[in-house]
């Protein structure tokens, strides 16, 4: 854990360092199991410009853990920005014949066919993770959705996608930003307060009733957002 901490922070500090690069060597040879460790090795050989020797840092961590996210992210990234799209095809069956009942598979494929702008299947695959009984990555499908539907320029469509998760999981912090971002460009934030009041009055957690407060400040409605301010102070037991 010292070498893993040293190391990180060396190539923190510079990226190209070679002391940095061996002291995370150094730990994996104590732990191998410290697999995320090689997304920073293979962060320092994209710096060093060899970026195959990065792809196969990143292929061993996730061959090692394939059901780690950030991993698999990491690797799923770092070959479609290399245009290894056979291997991601590959590597996407792979993890679909292994994992046949996870949804994330289903997202993956989708999300790599919407960078290939393959739209009906990317919204073919988000929709069947979706429709996955009891899937605790339902942010990952509707996410994708959204940007789908972004990209192809129905930001009502997207403003949906993030209404329907917030009603679903209104504890998403990070949704409500996106989603209010949208509802600004189209000027609809009244309906964004109608939207929030609603979902703040059946909801028992803290975190509408404190977006709420904020757009309503912003909207210069003082009072009714020191109201829900408030009340999202009495809901957090005062985080």
């Amino acid at each position: 854990d010292i070498l893993a901490t040293y190391g990180l922070a060396l190539l923190d500090q510079s990226p190209n360092s070679d002391e940095g690069q061996k002291a995370l060597e150094k730990s994996l040879a104590l732990n191998p199991e410290k697999h995320r460790l090689r997304l920073a090795l293979a962060k320092r050989h994209y710096a060093m410009k060899n970026p195959e020797q990065g792809i196969a840092q990143l292929r061993t961590a996730y061959h090692a853990v394939p059901l780690d996210f950030v991993v698999q992210e990491a690797y799923i990234k770092a070959l479609m920005q290399a245009g290894k799209n056979e291997e991601i095809k590959q590597e996407i069956a792979t993890f679909k014949k292994d994992y046949p009942t996870n949804p994330r598979g289903s997202f993956i494929d989708g999300w790599f066919k919407l960078v290939q702008k393959d739209y009906a299947g990317a919204q073919a695959m988000f929709e069947k993770a979706l429709s996955t009984k009891d899937n605790p990555e339902k942010i990952l499908a509707y996410t994708g959705l959204a940007e789908l539907y972004q990209q192809q320029n129905q930001p009502q469509k997207a403003i949906n996608a993030w209404q329907t998760l917030l009603t679903e999981d209104a504890t998403q912090i990070p949704v409500y930003a996106k989603w209010y971002q949208l509802v600004r460009e189209l000027k609809r934030t009244p309906e964004a307060i109608t939207f929030l009041t609603q979902l703040e009055a059946k909801s028992d957690t803290w975190q509408p009733s404190a977006v709420l407060a904020q757009i309503l400040q912003e909207q210069k409605q003082m009072p009714e957002a020191i109201k829900y301010i408030d009340r999202a102070l009495e809901r957090s037991a005062k985080a």
